[in-house]
């Protein structure tokens, strides 16, 4: 049975197939190839931009061989197939640019090969799709969106033996249980909670005296709320009350009318796109006069957000992984990623799957083997500055897999533009407040 996702792409649901992904590719990257031409990329030969037309790998360094297989485990189907789809596509361009660009070098040239698995944005789901992936051969896991499922999925490789990078999954539980296979790409929910406290607290003038906070009640939401109320302990940020509700909510008016009631500064949503643009329009309608915040909300910051609410999305302000818009290579990666997903919009979810993409094929490079104990090795010692992260320093590993220099942006929208209002060194516009 074939389904169709929200981006058009087709899942055959008895089995998820394979996207091939080799020699082939040279063809369908000429558009983009074209296009790096005319940009101010990074330097050519790094694993985020493809050789120009002039600078072609010769037939022996062309990708060759036997594939190496990477599992891709992302909810493509389902509720949350949009923001899936986009990690696919950004995972995708990624495979198809270092393959284009002559592949694994160190390992003969050979090619990267994606392997789909659709966690339905279900857990045991997800699960099952990450054995299937691993069954099939794949070296690393990449994903997997959600918290609920990529603690199991890192699990499952742990359990293997196998590296599985993280794209996005936030909750510190994924990282909190000892495992020496987990790399996050982006950063830990301690540290999102800790500086939306201090911005709260310390940086808006006036600052913000109460909240109430509203969370989708997965491990995602409620984790990132539990951490966010031990970091507002003793801040002088009062929390009025503290909502929780399920993210495929059709209507949260009693739950924004209860905000409305109590009457905070500021309302802080925790959760997805699609709760977070009801909650925001259910806000505005019921004129709700608090501030409207995201802490790593799906929605806050995302292009259809401003799309679907129009004016009504203005304001409101998100803390959230961004791209950055200093990185060299930034400008030259979102022409290529949009010529060839025109519907997405480059946007952070896509960049973080491209990012992870990288990040292992910097390992194999280095490690020179598939093997897992190597790859995880080479991981750990990870010192990667070639990528468009709205941070200013190489991604690094910690022992607990974190990446030590991660840093989230602060979005606002303005003018129904998704403006970069902090920190100062990467802001496109200033914050407007109250």
């Amino acid at each position: 049975m074939t389904q169709e996702t929200a981006e058009g792409i087709h899942v055959d649901k008895t089995r998820t197939p394979r996207i091939k992904l080799a020699l082939a590719v040279l063809a369908v990257s000429a558009i983009m190839l074209q296009a790096c031409t005319s940009t101010n990329a990074s330097p050519s030969g790094s694993a985020s931009t493809p050789p120009s037309a002039s600078e072609m790998p010769s037939e022996s360094q062309v990708a060759h061989g036997e594939p190496i297989l990477i599992g891709g485990v992302w909810p493509v189907t389902g509720g949350l197939a949009l923001l899936g789809s986009y990690q696919l596509h950004g995972a995708t361009l990624a495979v198809e640019e270092i393959n284009a660009a002559g592949g694994i070098s160190c390992l003969d040239n050979r090619p990267l090969e994606l392997i789909v698995g659709d966690t339905q944005g279900d857990p045991e789901v997800g699960g099952q799709e990450s054995e299937r992936v691993m069954d099939d051969g794949a070296v690393a896991l990449i994903g997997a969106l959600q918290s609920a499922v990529t603690f199991i999925t890192t699990q499952n490789a742990a359990r293997r033996g196998i590296p599985h990078i993280v794209d996005e999954g936030i909750s510190d539980s994924i990282t909190d249980r000892g495992f020496d296979n987990i790399f996050r790409i982006t950063g830990s929910t301690r540290l999102v909670a800790n500086k939306l406290t201090d911005i709260l607290a310390n940086d808006l003038d006036p600052a913000v005296g109460t909240i109430v906070i509203m969370n989708e009640d997965s491990l995602f939401g409620s984790s990132v709320g539990d951490i966010f109320l031990e970091e507002l302990e003793g801040s002088g940020v009062e929390v009025l009350e503290r909502i929780p509700y399920t993210a495929s909510s059709s209507d949260l008016t009693t739950q924004i009318a209860r905000v409305k009631e109590v009457n905070p500064d500021a309302l802080v949503h925790v959760g997805y796109l699609t709760d977070g643009t009801l909650i925001a329009r259910q806000a505005r309608e019921q004129q709700l006069e608090s501030s409207l915040i995201g802490l790593v909300s799906g929605g806050f910051s995302h292009p259809n957000f401003v799309k679907d609410l129009g004016p009504l999305a203005n304001g409101v302000i998100d803390l959230n992984w961004g791209v950055s818009p200093n990185a060299a290579n930034s400008a030259a990666l979102a022409e290529r990623y949009v010529a060839t997903y025109p519907e997405d919009g480059w946007n952070h979810h896509a960049l973080n799957s491209y990012v992870a993409v990288q990040v292992l094929a910097d390992a194999l490079e280095r490690g020179c083997s598939t093997d897992g104990a190597d790859l995880i090795a080479a991981l750990k010692e990870t010192n990667f500055s070639d990528h468009a992260l709205g941070q200013p320093d190489p991604i690094q590993f910690d022992a607990k897999g974190e990446n030590i220099n991660a840093q989230p942006l602060l979005f606002q929208i303005q003018d129904e533009k998704i403006a970069i209002v902090g920190p100062p060194d990467y802001a496109t516009d200033d914050l407007q407040w109250p």
